[in-house]
């Protein structure tokens, strides 16, 4: 009998068992639902983007409701319908599955139906893994956007999205973009954009987008890629962002291997993530609070004070006509105590070449006589220098009070603007 009731009651402690992860999981995602929707009410009214109104009804086995996305640049809000359903049953492969559906929220839907003549819907499915990272599948219909004097079409698009604790990332696929009207015409083939944020550390972040083909009227460019990363160093922030293409035609003219990277280094990290925050929850400039303008001001200062370096360190392209490069970097020095003096702390470097026809006879003339470039055989070349009200253009020395005038101007529009954003009521 021992045997028979053991043999019995197993599988109804493995289903109890069973049934018992299948309630937690769902009582987890409750519980991770209304965390996550109070945490962005908690945002000021004005913020770029928060959830409200969530409405969730938990079963045994699964759950359903739906909240709303409220996007706002601090003059106008655009609200979302989000709809949801969750099947949190336990399977070895994951904690549970999940469908959603994003849409515009009335009066909103009613204006945009009218505009882009579609019911813009997002549907999307997914996963919970038993790490509780969430993954998901998304859709998105093609559209037609009509303005007066021309219209935009934009064909389905779909993607993905991962999340956890520690780490986000998306990617989206576009096969076609078309704009037409007000005297011109572009056209984007096959888009792919990808997003990955450390969310925990904020340590890191990098996009990257990739273009097939874009039509202009004018021209056009292709196998064009765009990479973005930032990281932060200590009390430093870090970014590169990573341009080229394969081959551009402009005025006439055919370049290939495009190559050009940017680089924002030693940016006072603090002041960043500040600016950052603010336009996020603060929409556009003009709509800031006084206390938001002030913190601007204060993280844009203490930036300028800190010190930075912008540099290009190479940007390069090759015709059939010759061959383009060059090369540069601005730094700003720390300041020493309180000095504010932008014009004195400036420094900058750079230096370009062309090789081959790609200017005219009269052209090259014209540089090599006015001393800002130096000509051999078919090279041109060019550099200068500035540090300490120092000039210097092809290791000669020039003079540089026209450079010290605009920058002391530019310091004073500077210094003028932040005292504004300082001093709002």
């Amino acid at each position: 009998m021992k045997k028979i009731a053991a043999f019995v009651s197993a599988p109804a402690l493995v289903v109890a068992v069973w049934v018992g992860m299948s309630y937690r999981s769902g009582a987890e995602v409750e519980r991770d639902l209304k965390s996550w929707v109070a945490s962005s009410s908690g945002a000021p009214s004005g913020a770029a983007s928060r959830l409200t109104d969530l409405m969730h009804t938990r079963g045994l086995f699964a759950s359903s409701g739906q909240f709303h996305v409220v996007l706002s640049n601090g003059h106008h809000s655009a609200p979302f319908l989000v709809a949801y359903s969750v099947d949190h049953r336990v399977l070895p492969a994951h904690a549970g599955r999940f469908s959603w559906l994003l849409q515009p929220a009335v009066p909103m839907a009613v204006n945009l139906t009218g505009l882009i003549g579609a019911d813009l819907k997002v549907t999307g499915e997914g996963t919970i893994s038993h790490a509780g990272r969430v993954r998901s599948d998304f859709r998105m219909p093609s559209f037609g956007l009509r303005r007066p004097g021309g219209n935009t079409t934009v064909s389905e698009s779909s993607g993905s999205l991962s999340l956890d604790k520690e780490h986000l990332s998306a990617q989206l696929k576009v096969d076609r973009i078309a704009m037409r009207g007000l005297g011109g015409a572009l056209e984007v083939q096959v888009s792919v954009a990808g997003f990955e944020f450390d969310i925990e550390a904020r340590s890191g972040a990098q996009a990257r987008i990739v273009v097939d083909r874009i039509d202009l009227g004018s021209g056009s460019v292709e196998g064009l890629e765009l990479t973005a990363r930032s990281a932060r160093n200590a009390d430093r922030f870090d970014t590169s962002i990573t341009q080229s293409a394969r081959k551009v035609e402009v005025a006439g003219q055919s370049f290939t291997d495009l190559r050009m990277r940017w680089e924002f280094n030693g940016l006072h990290a603090d002041s960043v993530e500040t600016l950052v925050r603010i336009v996020r929850y603060g929409g556009e400039p003009g709509s800031l609070m006084s206390t938001q303008s002030r913190a601007v001001a204060e993280a844009a200062d203490r930036i300028l004070r800190e010190g930075f370096t912008i540099e290009v360190p190479a940007v390069s392209a090759i015709s059939d006509r010759g061959i383009l490069e060059g090369a540069f970097a601005v730094t700003v020095v720390p300041a020493e105590g309180d000095d504010r003096d932008l014009s004195g702390r400036l420094r900058f470097a750079g230096s370009g070449l062309v090789k081959g026809p790609l200017l005219s006879p009269g052209q090259r003339e014209a540089a090599s006589g006015s001393g800002f470039a130096e000509v051999r055989a078919d090279v041109l070349t060019t550099s200068a220098e500035y540090a300490g009200g120092v000039l210097k253009v092809n290791g000669r020395l020039l003079d540089a009070a026209l450079v010290e005038e605009v920058l002391t101007r530019m310091d004073a529009e500077v210094q003028a603007a932040l005292g504004r954003l300082g001093n709002q009521p």
